[in-house]
Parts: C-alpha cells; structure tokens; sequence
C-alpha cells in the first residue's frame, strides 16, 4: 500500500512554509489520489479479529486532490459508479466521490483536451481474507510532452 503520492502534495505546502507565503504554488499539473482497497461494511472470510472500531464511521470514498496551474474538469470513475465530473479551479483541491467497487480511473482535462489521465493501481474489491483499512495511495505530475508513472499507480500526460 504505497503512500508516496502524498509526499508530491506536501511538497507546495512545505516550500510555502519555508518561504513564508499564505499560501502554496503549484508549478505543475499533478493528480494526487487515495482510496480504501474495499468498502466499510464488506465482512472478510479469514480474519480471526473484527473490523477495527470506528470502521462504521467511515464514508466509502474516492478522494483525489488536483494540483492545477489552471482551471480544469476533473472526471473520477470509481468501480461501476457512473462518471463524476468537478470543475476544479487552479491550486490545490481535494475532492470526493462515492466508492464504486472495480478499477478506479481519474482524468483532468482543460479547454476541451485531456491533459492528464489514468486508472489507479489497485481495484475496489467486494470481498477481502483480512480487513485492511489502509489507504493505497498514487500520483502523477504532468510535464511537457512526457509520461510519468506516479507512486501507486500510472497516469499519461498528454
């Protein structure tokens, strides 16, 4: 369960601390995202313990946070879920959809063109041997014409 991603948006957070800004910059298009292998409430086969306490009050999301240089549309397929799309301003935002078991995919796209795109390393599952409710945690950053493979997962600019 890779947590690397999260490093890339410490990252404009730190630099502002450091230089002593109100708030961060972002100097490069990056999706940052971050879900639970499975739904709360799925019971797992072989665990000999419960479910952790509090586990009930979990919401069963998708969280993604864009980076933007600006504006664009951030479109989450979660599972089977049908397509969300969220206008996202540029700076940093951290949005949520609704968990849908199955791949998880993630797309920004600006001015009618896709910009960043990809599917996260690790599917939502219905079933589980162990209760695991830790994060899996992936990332990509844009840049001129290349294609990055970010922490946990792999996302194409274009």
């Amino acid at each position: 369960m890779p947590h690397d991603g999260w490093r890339n948006l410490f990252k404009p957070y730190i630099a502002a601390y450091k230089s002593g800004a109100k708030t961060p910059t972002v100097e490069a298009d990056e999706v940052v995202y971050w879900y639970r292998p499975t739904p709360k409430g799925i019971v797992c086969t072989g665990d000999t313990l419960s479910a952790p306490m509090g586990a009930d009050m979990l919401s069963d999301s998708i969280f993604v946070a864009t980076m933007l240089t600006s504006p664009g549309t951030l479109t989450v397929q979660s599972g089977n879920n049908a397509p969300v799309d969220i206008e996202v301003p540029a700076g940093i935002v951290t949005s949520n959809v609704t968990m849908g078991v199955g791949a998880q995919s993630f797309k920004v796209a600006r001015d009618g063109q896709t910009i960043l795109s990809g599917q996260g390393g690790l599917d939502v599952k219905d079933s589980c041997v162990h209760y695991n409710f830790n994060v899996y945690v992936g990332s990509t950053k844009g840049g001129a014409g290349s294609n990055t493979t970010g922490a946990g997962g792999s996302m194409s600019y274009y």
